[in-house]
């Protein structure tokens, strides 16, 4: 019984709470708005590296908020030529506890990745993932530079075992918004 009544307090608590809530529990931090730049469909060129081969490929991205602003949500899909395309999605946050930026990724070729960095300025952000690859350790560095109001660059640097594994550089440019 007296569990009965312990949830039924909690129940009324949190009701009462809900219904005399009028705003936004967090209002959204200004190194996360930086991220509504993205908001909207990209299309660009992305040249990669990788096995001493350079390739030329198209390269499409899709933004859109999430969690009541405090996160962007992304689908990815680079169409590289001779193998499946690369598809993926992930999400942009920021950590007020620490002021870290996160992307967070996942992809058919079996990334799954916390990528952790901050803000150069507020044009230029850049981060790390560190892991392994068959043993060895494995470094992605990210780099992004907001060009201009509808231009995007990016380049990502993977390190295997200390060795440059592949490098891909992409130009991104805004098709529309959402």
């Amino acid at each position: 019984m007296k569990y009965f009544i312990a949830m039924a307090c909690t129940l009324i608590a949190c009701i009462t709470i809900y219904a005399n809530h009028k705003e936004k529990h967090n209002p959204v931090p200004d190194n996360v708005k930086k991220f509504y730049f993205f908001l909207g469909n990209w299309k660009g060129k992305a040249s990669m590296t990788a096995n001493g081969q350079t390739q030329s490929f198209d390269y499409l991205m899709d933004f859109k908020t999430d969690a009541d602003g405090w996160g962007i949500l992304y689908h990815e899909k680079g169409l590289i030529p001779g193998a499946a395309p690369y598809i993926g999605f992930g999400m942009l946050g920021f950590d007020t506890n620490d002021n870290t930026v996160h992307i967070f990724t996942v992809s058919n070729y079996g990334d799954v990745h916390d990528h952790k960095g901050s803000w150069i300025d507020d044009k230029n952000f850049a981060l790390v993932y560190n892991g392994t690859s068959d043993g060895k350790a494995l470094k992605e560095e990210l780099s992004v530079q907001y060009v201009d109001a509808t231009t995007f660059k990016f380049t990502d640097v993977v390190t295997i075992g200390g060795e440059v594994a592949q490098t891909l550089n992409a130009e991104m440019h805004k098709s529309s918004t959402k």
